[in-house]
């Protein structure tokens, strides 16, 4: 049950790093993440500004590195459907970040405050969702839990309709990102003559970062049964 509560404490955390990827002004978290998988391009290329004094492309790179310090934390602790959706919601949102990013730093300014308008009420939508789930409806569904007991029918039916609740939150907040993005799209493409290229690059960026997520997400389960010794846990946690 302890880990029903971990991942919806790290999702909370993720959307609070998404909020601030959209331009929020969510408060730094004062825990620091358990992971480290800082992408080296993405390290040198925040140096590489920190040079040149581009505060806001700075911030906006360092946004999408915390951004999936936190989505790799919540993907290491969830199994199956979860962690499935986990990593399509770390790509939408990666996708998202680097258009923005790319926009940014080709000097598109005007076109990045007009989808930061856009911005605002998903902004809004998630965090009030998120805050509603991870404050009020995961903390009554897990007391409800609790008055089961442990390995009974009733226990084990329950905790998958717990587990299918935070799917869909999880698929929520996907699909609202999934349709930011197809918005954000259709306004570079109507106001970029250089469309292609920069979504060409965008993608080939975020395909690299995400190739090399999924490599340390193999290489932390791979330790993690090294040291438990157990023959199950590699097959349960395979990544997808």
């Amino acid at each position: 049950m302890k880990f029903l509560k971990d991942i919806g404490d790290i999702l909370g955390k993720s959307v609070e790093a998404i909020g601030k990827i959209f331009g929020g002004s969510s408060q730094k978290s004062s825990s620091e993440s358990s992971v480290t998988t800082l992408y080296e391009p993405d390290r040198v290329r925040i140096a590489e500004l920190e040079d040149k004094k581009l505060d806001k492309l700075i911030k906006a790179q360092k946004d999408i590195v915390k951004m999936n310090d936190d989505m790799q934390e919540a993907r290491l602790k969830a199994q199956g459907d979860m962690a499935k959706t986990l990593k399509e919601l770390m790509y939408e949102v990666n996708i998202i970040a680097q258009q923005r990013l790319e926009l940014l730093e080709n000097g598109h300014f005007d076109i990045v405050e007009r989808i930061e308008k856009m911005y605002y009420t998903l902004e809004k939508e998630i965090n009030e969702d998120s805050i509603k789930f991870n404050k009020f409806v995961l903390p009554d569904l897990l007391r409800e839990l609790e008055k089961f007991e442990k390995e009974t029918p009733s226990y084990t039916l329950y905790l998958k309709s717990i587990e299918s609740e935070m799917l869909s939150n999880i698929e929520f907040v996907k699909n609202k990102l999934k349709a930011v993005g197809e918005r954000q799209k259709m306004l570079i493409e109507s106001s970029i003559q250089t469309k292609e290229k920069l979504l060409e690059h965008t993608s080939k960026i975020v395909e690299d970062r995400m190739k090399f997520f999924e490599m340390e997400i193999a290489k932390h389960k791979e330790e993690s049964f090294i040291k438990s010794d157990n023959p199950h846990l590699l097959i349960e946690n395979k990544p997808l």
